[in-house]
């Protein structure tokens, strides 16, 4: 919500319809102005607990199995419901591929594929990372057991992934950006054998 679109809901938060209830649904709201906030009364939904995520989803998807993208959920329905897991990891692979080759040309479509491929590559971060500490290929989210940097290093670049998820807003560059979380990639997991890169 921008600066405009927030003082056009404020003068109607102000001034609601009559017999009207308003709902404002947001991932960030911290990111809303204090105006909104301040008038709203804040109700967080939390991820289900694994008994009722499994209730609730054998109700409405009982012939879909997550397999081993169970982890991804979360304890959240909507999403088990709605996803092709396997559809979206291949996407992701293909790309984190690219990446690792040395590929120039950016594979994003548009600034949400940019958005999730950043949140999938802080999952795939966070398994690096864990397994580094543990030696367990249980404890991964996304089942891809790829080694990395030390684990400074894989944190470090978590934290500037999602620093560049952050300024996504800003209508980043691109190719630029490509090539900036590209580096990010190649510093952490390390580039492909020369043999293997490309370049257009």
């Amino acid at each position: 919500m921008n600066i405009n679109s927030a003082n056009a809901f404020l003068k109607t938060l102000e001034e609601p319809p009559d017999d009207s209830i308003i709902v404002l649904v947001s991932a960030s709201p911290d990111r809303l102005p204090d105006t909104i906030r301040s008038r709203c009364m804040h109700v967080r939904f939390r991820p289900l607990s694994h008994e009722a995520f499994a209730r609730v989803f054998s109700m409405k998807a009982p012939d879909k199995k997550l397999g081993p993208f169970a982890g991804l959920v979360m304890g959240r329905p909507g999403i088990g419901i709605s996803k092709d897991f396997a559809k979206e990891k291949k996407w992701f692979m293909d790309i984190y591929t690219s990446m690792t080759q040395g590929e120039t040309r950016c594979a994003w479509a548009d600034k949400n594929d940019i958005k999730l491929w950043l949140d999938l590559s802080l999952i795939l971060l966070r398994d690096m990372a864990v397994f580094s500490i543990t030696g367990r290929e249980d404890d991964l989210l996304y089942g891809e057991k790829r080694s990395g940097g030390d684990l400074r290093q894989i944190l470090d670049a978590g934290l500037r992934l999602q620093k560049v998820r952050t300024l996504l807003d800003l209508n980043l560059n691109k190719s630029i950006t490509w090539n900036f979380v590209s580096v990010i990639i190649q510093n952490t997991v390390g580039p492909a054998a020369p043999a293997a890169r490309r370049t257009r």
